[in-house]
């Protein structure tokens, strides 16, 4: 049975506090939210934008899709897969803009349906992620984040799963939060895969990552 010190347990509890704290945020305070993190989002010069259809009070990102695909960059969501990991799905250059802003105005557009937790989830045939042009980053949504790049999110881990094999090749990952969820520590596990920058209303951070040690490069 999970004890006080068991970080699955915190994980759930600090989840499920902040989730529904999130929920709770009002229209105009989830809008602000927005229109601060598109000032610092980090999109220039990358060739592919991953992002995703915000919930529940996360900070929306189709802005900053819609400035990627106005800079030439393609741009890809996210589906679930049965096995819990997750598949991109390039948007078509000529319709995404019109699919952002009808998804942004709780419309939802052909060729979308509903996914696990309600989130709407596009259709048609998967990207190979090793063969988009690079640079290429993925923004990930976040409960809650630390400036070491751990990151909490909902709990099915199908970020975890992917991030890995993303960063291997040349992918940037991009965890997204509110700045109120900014933690000095967020519990983790061996299988949580960090991220390497954090975006929040308040600005960009870069994580540290260790220098390696002189054992690590012999």
């Amino acid at each position: 049975m999970p004890g006080a010190d068991d970080p699955s347990e915190h994980k759930r509890e600090l989840r499920g506090r902040l989730r529904e704290r999130r929920r709770r945020l009002g229209a105009s305070e989830v809008a602000s939210a927005r229109e601060s993190a598109e000032r610092h989002a980090p999109i220039a010069g990358l060739r592919t934008v991953a992002g995703y259809l915000a919930t529940e009070g996360e900070i929306p990102v189709d802005g900053i899709l819609l400035r990627a695909l106005r800079d030439g960059a393609s741009v890809l969501l996210p589906r679930m897969r049965a096995d819990g990991g997750i598949d991109f799905v390039a948007l078509d250059g000529k319709s995404a803009a019109t699919v952002l802003a009808s998804v942004a105005d709780g419309v939802t557009p052909p060729g979308f349906s509903l996914g696990r937790g309600g989130i709407l989830e596009p259709s048609g045939p998967a990207v190979d992620p090793s063969r988009v042009a690079l640079p290429a980053a993925v923004l990930v949504p976040a409960v809650a984040l630390d400036r070491a790049g751990r990151r909490l999110g909902r709990g099915g881990g199908a970020y975890d799963r992917v991030l890995g094999g993303l960063r291997d090749l040349g992918w940037r990952a991009i965890g997204v939060c509110h700045s109120a969820h900014l933690l000095e520590r967020v519990p983790s596990e061996p299988h949580d895969a960090p991220v390497d920058a954090l975006l929040t209303d308040l600005g960009l951070f870069e994580v540290a990552r260790p220098a390696p040690r002189q054992g690590d490069l012999d």
